[in-house]
């Protein structure tokens, strides 16, 4: 099921639950992004650097689920052309 972890934040009213990517390793990364995009433009996030964690969180899974999307999309033309290739 992989890493998990909950961000919570300060007041801890707010929370994100990170299911497959809760490791160190792909949590401090995350932190540090959201962090720079804070500190480069805190008006775009309403002066709240949750919400900074909030919009990387959310374009990484965009990212990885493309990533994903395209995978089986390029699976699936390569068993197509196996079949094409291959006759009984």
């Amino acid at each position: 099921m992989g890493n998990r972890c909950l961000i919570t934040n300060k007041d801890k009213k707010i929370a994100i639950y990170q299911s497959w990517n809760g490791g160190r390793d792909s949590i401090e990364p995350l932190l540090r992004v959201a962090k720079y995009e804070y500190k480069k433009n805190p008006h775009k996030f309403g002066f709240e650097e949750f919400k900074a964690i909030l919009d990387i969180s959310k374009k990484f899974l965009m990212v990885k689920y493309a990533i994903i999307k395209a995978i089986n999309i390029l699976q699936a033309i390569m068993v197509y052309m196996s079949l094409k290739t291959f006759k009984l």
